[in-house]
């Protein structure tokens, strides 16, 4: 399904610099409309989201060590949420 890193590199190269470009600017972006703590909340839980995604779409399996640091990302959502 995926196609080898030795053939597409510098495909991968110019999504991932177009990618984190993007996710920055989105990122800034949402602090002129929301709090930082909303924002936050949303940036704290993308790779829950991404690793139930990948689940979903890509047919990977969650491993226990993406279930463990989900867990750690929603206990570090807690944490932000009710200020410690």
């Amino acid at each position: 399904m995926f196609l080898p890193l030795r053939t597409h590199a510098w495909a991968m190269l110019w999504l991932s610099i177009v990618g984190v470009s993007f996710g920055y600017l989105a990122f800034h972006w949402a602090l002129d409309f929301a709090t930082v703590i909303q924002v936050a909340t949303v940036v704290t839980t993308v790779p829950i989201f991404v690793g139930l995604a990948n689940r979903v779409i890509g047919g990977q399996a969650l491993t226990a060590v993406k279930i463990v640091t989900g867990l750690c990302a929603v206990a570090g959502l807690v944490l932000l949420i009710t200020d410690g």
